[in-house]
Parts: C-alpha cells; sequence; structure tokens
C-alpha cells in the first residue's frame, strides 16, 4: 500500500495496475465550490448514488476514513490535499486496493473541468472489478458530483 500512498501523494496513479479508468466533465460552478462538495468526505452520502456510509474526522493528508461504495468497504488515507486542485486518495478493502485521484482547474468564472483518475489491482479486478464495471463508477461519480 506504501507505494500506491507514495504515487498518489505525487498526484499519479499505479499505471501497471491491471485496471486504470479516466474521465472528465465540465462543472457550471465555481471551482471553490466544486472543490469544497469534493472534499466533503462525510457529505458524498448527500450526493453520491454510489456511497452508502462515510466516517471521517478532520480532512487533512494523512487522514484515514472508511467507506462504503457499492456494497464494498474501504478503509481509506487522503493522500493529496492541493487546495482547490488536486484531491487523491488511496482505498483498500478485502481483495482490492486502488487510487482515486482528482484535478480541478477552472475553466471560467462559472464553470470547472474535472479529472477523475484511478487505478486498481487486486483479485477483484479479476472477477468482479473489471474496466467496464470501473469506467461505469467513474461515469456516475462525474454525473452526481454535477448535478447541483
Amino acid at each position: 500500500m506504501k507505494k500506491l500512498e507514495l504515487l498518489a501523494h505525487d498526484g499519479k496513479i499505479n499505471e501497471e495496475a491491471s485496471v486504470k479508468d479516466k474521465q472528465s466533465i465540465i462543472i457550471h460552478a465555481p471551482l471553490e465550490e466544486v472543490w469544497n462538495k469534493l472534499i466533503s468526505i462525510n457529505e458524498w452520502v448527500n450526493w453520491n448514488s454510489q456511497v452508502s456510509h462515510t466516517e471521517i474526522g478532520e480532512i487533512s493528508e494523512n487522514s484515514e476514513f472508511k467507506w462504503v461504495m457499492e456494497n464494498v468497504s474501504y478503509q481509506s488515507k487522503i493522500t493529496l490535499l492541493n487546495k482547490p486542485h488536486k484531491f487523491s486518495f488511496v482505498a483498500k478493502s478485502r481483495l482490492l486496493k486502488t487510487v482515486f485521484l482528482f484535478k480541478l482547474e477552472e475553466v471560467d468564472t462559472n464553470e470547472t473541468s474535472v479529472v477523475m483518475e484511478g487505478s486498481m489491482e487486486g483479485l477483484k479486478t479479476i472477477f468482479t472489478h473489471k474496466h467496464r464495471r470501473i469506467h461505469k463508477s467513474f461515469v456516475k461519480w462525474l454525473e452526481d458530483l454535477q448535478k447541483q
């Protein structure tokens, strides 16, 4: 997990992982607003339809948190918090290790570009968490983030 934490801290995913995906979206909202929504982890359950539980104290680099997405429980650690442009964390479940990376840029006063990248490795990538599933999950995450 340490290797993944170092990659995520540098704003990278594991390019050697068996499953990778990258999605982007333009959100019609100011950069700070999108940033605050994204990093408010305890609020994910209110807007991310895939997330059913979150548990975190202070939000800072190296903060650990627990969450449940699509009935899979994750133990995670924030690895990069570069306000308001980059946010990454690593997530571990029983048979899966994942890097999540978000890059935000102001396109216009009221428009923000969000790029979501991720890499996954572990036994679940062989059986259930194949590229198609991850692709759909990332698209849904960004669509949910876009909703006001």
